[in-house]
């Protein structure tokens, strides 16, 4: 039960770590950089020995942009999102006949309930709304979004797409 459960619980799954941590465990020593002989003119000082470059495994990550795929919720065609449920209807294989009349090869209806309150990367790149699928996420990002649009991304691509055939022919 315990790999059920995520980090974000209030009793914690393991003890905490000790009060120093690996980092500065591994680089407290006293590492000097290789150092060679120049002249340098009488103002400027060479660094000073407490001034050691330390390695560091930096936990800030570049803002990643979500790709223009990952803004829209292919999972359904519309799905309504509340707490950690969703409902879902997809329908596949739609197709009009000469009659006017459609024909669907599929439909599904699916109940989700999600036990980890955690969002996926996806999940993140989606447009905070209730409504989601195809046609929630599709209407979200071209008719609700106001900062950091599909329109901005597609013409941002348009544009790199001119340099590229420019510069090739």
């Amino acid at each position: 039960m315990a790999g059920c459960m995520n980090t974000h619980t209030t009793q914690a799954l393991a003890p905490a770590p000790p009060e120093e941590s690996f980092s500065k465990i591994a680089y407290s020593t006293n590492i000097q950089p290789h150092t060679t002989k120049m002249l340098l003119p009488a103002k400027i000082e060479p660094a000073a020995s407490a001034d050691i470059i330390k390695a560091s495994l930096s936990k800030e990550t570049k803002a990643k942009k979500c790709k223009v795929n990952h803004r829209f919720d292919r999972k359904a065609l519309i799905a309504y999102q509340w707490d950690r449920s969703r409902l879902g209807i997809d329908i596949d294989g739609v197709g009009v006949d000469w009659d006017g009349f459609s024909e669907f090869e599929a439909v599904k209806i699916e109940y989700r309930l999600k036990f980890s309150p955690e969002k996926t990367k996806r999940e993140k790149c989606l447009y905070p709304s209730k409504w989601q699928g195809l046609i929630g996420s599709g209407y979200n990002e071209f008719f609700i979004r106001q900062e950091n649009t599909v329109w901005e991304e597609l013409k941002d691509m348009k544009k790199d797409l001119k340099k590229k055939i420019n510069n090739y022919f």
